[in-house]
């Protein structure tokens, strides 16, 4: 599975659209629009080292906020 379905797979499991990802992603400091988060996770381009850190922050946060395991890894630690 790649990095962008791992995020896909999150926002499934949690219910999230992919405008709640932009969302989140933007408080976290992304500064991408919500057309490339879609096309990211539409596979038609990939997010930079950085955006998919923010992407995978974004995820974390909402399974930590329920009390749950983050399961999304960040580039740094594959």
């Amino acid at each position: 599975m790649t990095d962008v379905e791992n995020v896909d797979a999150a926002l499934d499991e949690l219910g999230m659209s992919a405008r709640d990802l932009w969302i989140g992603y933007f408080a976290v400091g992304g500064n991408g629009s919500l057309t490339e988060v879609e096309q990211w996770l539409a596979g038609s381009s990939d997010p930079s080292d950085q955006d998919h850190d923010l992407l995978a922050q974004a995820v974390n946060d909402e399974f930590v906020s329920r009390k749950l395991n983050h399961p999304i890894p960040y580039r740094a630690d594959r």
